[in-house]
């Protein structure tokens, strides 16, 4: 297979894997296409002062604004434990990136945008997480991508110390719950889950108690609507789902405003967090499906469960917590559990678990699974088992709790 070169060349943890990134710049300005174009200045105003008019007016346009991250500087690994570490998680985004039918190996990261390593730092230092999920790719139609992979980070997140909080739609909440209590349920009793509904303009206030409440330092969205510069919400035949989704991905938005950490996963672009990415496809039909809700640190995998599940394995590895680490027999009953209760592969948007699907949209034979994004558990678990194979010997930290 062709692939390009793992964008990760350098930045890693240190040996005490202390944070990376550089938390007090100024918000990048932006682009000039965002707001009006200044022809002439008024009379008596300077030139930043009528910038500063203007993206106010801009503010009160329809859709909300959307607010940029702050840029990521990363520091050149140096020890040998951070060498390997770094060989590690290069290696493992590679293999979340090397089924390319999507694309999803053509992604490029904006300029200063952070990346798998540099999440990972993130996720360490933070101590407040709030996890966001909920791609609803048709009326009563949950994904099966998304909840499973959430559900384990949450599980890595919450063995290692921080305190976890699920931020979801009423449809998606069940779902998560579940995949949870597949992996333990006393887990799923002690973390906080949060429902969010609210649509437009009323999502904005609904965000900002949430992050006020949560005392949150860090918010991650895994496959999860992101709407695109217009406002909507495209799944990736180009259909507009706005009207089956809620506006979680606000959440990401004013973490952005606060200048807090935001982590974004994604396997399509038209995900929260997904947006300045480069080189994203558009849908199925010709429309712009890329999400414009941006976020620090973006996660590239064919399906998103596998990004979550690969930044869970790492912390644990790093946190000296491999025996938490998800099992394939596990993997496989959170998806089940999901089906169960009415989520769809969002590829064949079918509910038998497994079942081959021929001639997938009308193509003749395309075949497809019905599992997560068109494949059956099978292939899941074999993933899985590369990410362990892979992070089980990244070095621990013997320096500091993560």
């Amino acid at each position: 297979m062709n692939r390009s070169p793992c964008p990760i060349q350098t930045g890693l943890l240190t040996s005490a894997y202390r944070p990376l990134i550089q938390a007090d710049y100024a918000p990048a300005r932006p682009r000039a296409s965002s707001v009006p174009l200044l022809h002439s200045v008024p009379t008596g105003k300077s030139p930043d002062s009528a910038f500063s008019e203007a993206l106010e007016t801009k503010s009160r346009a329809k859709p909300p604004p959307f607010y940029s991250p702050l840029p990521v500087f990363k520091k050149v690994a140096s020890t040998p434990n951070e060498l390997l570490t770094q060989d590690k998680i290069s290696n493992v985004e590679l293999l979340s990136r090397s089924y390319n039918e999507r694309r999803i190996n053509d992604f490029t990261r904006p300029p200063r945008g952070g990346d798998l390593h540099t999440a990972v730092t993130a996720l360490a230092r933070a101590r407040n997480v709030i996890l966001c999920t909920g791609f609803n790719v048709a009326e009563g139609m949950p994904e099966t991508d998304g909840p499973p992979g959430l559900a384990a980070l949450g599980h890595a997140l919450h063995v290692l110390g921080k305190t976890v909080t699920f931020v979801t739609d009423r449809i998606n909440m069940p779902l998560v719950r579940a995949a949870l209590q597949v992996l333990d349920p006393q887990v799923a009793d002690q973390v906080t889950f949060d429902v969010m509904d609210e649509k437009d303009d009323d999502a904005i206030p609904r965000a900002n108690q949430i992050l006020d409440a949560r005392q949150a330092d860090l918010v991650l969205a895994l496959e999860l609507t992101g709407r695109n510069v217009d406002g909507k919400r495209l799944n990736m035949r180009g259909v507009n789902i706005n009207e089956f989704n809620s506006a979680v991905d606000e959440v990401m938005n004013q973490a952005n405003r606060r200048k807090l950490q935001t982590i974004g996963v994604g396997d399509g672009g038209n995900e929260a967090g997904m947006g300045g990415a480069e080189h994203v496809p558009t849908a199925m039909n010709g429309e712009l499906m890329q999400s414009a809700i941006r976020a620090r640190h973006q996660v590239f995998a064919w399906n998103s469960n596998l990004g979550g599940i690969a930044i869970a394995e790492i912390l644990l590895a790093i946190g000296s917590r491999k025996d938490k680490s998800c099992t394939g027999e596990q993997l496989t009953g959170m998806i089940s559990a999901v089906i169960a209760l009415g989520a769809v592969d969002g590829v064949t948007r079918g509910r038998n678990l497994n079942e081959q699907v021929e001639n997938h949209l009308g193509v003749t034979g395309k075949t497809e699974h019905t599992g997560v994004d068109g494949f059956d558990t099978t292939t899941h678990t074999v993933f899985l088992d590369m990410v362990k194979k892979i992070t089980r010997n990244i070095p621990s930290s013997s320096e500091r709790k993560i």
